[in-house]
């Protein structure tokens, strides 16, 4: 998680609790490594049965995030 430490920071400056920060990065692991809105609908349409609901709800609130942090643009 080292290579997060810039976007753990910018957590922390968001006020986030350090509950939601480990969350947030754990996530992160679990995301594809390329955001497009193909391969990322492709992975909450895999996981919809594997994860629980509240489970891709933090993931999918931890991608907006990160998406804001790197100012990103999903294509």
């Amino acid at each position: 998680m080292q290579k997060h430490h810039q976007y753990r920071e910018w957590l922390q400056d968001k006020n986030l609790s350090p509950h939601t920060i480990t969350s947030y990065l754990t996530a992160l692991n679990g995301l594809p490594v390329k955001f497009t809105t193909q391969n990322l609908k492709e992975y909450f349409q895999t996981n919809l049965k594997k994860y629980q609901a509240t489970t891709l709800k933090v993931r999918k609130y931890a991608l907006n995030s990160y998406v804001k942090f790197k100012q990103l643009k999903v294509e």
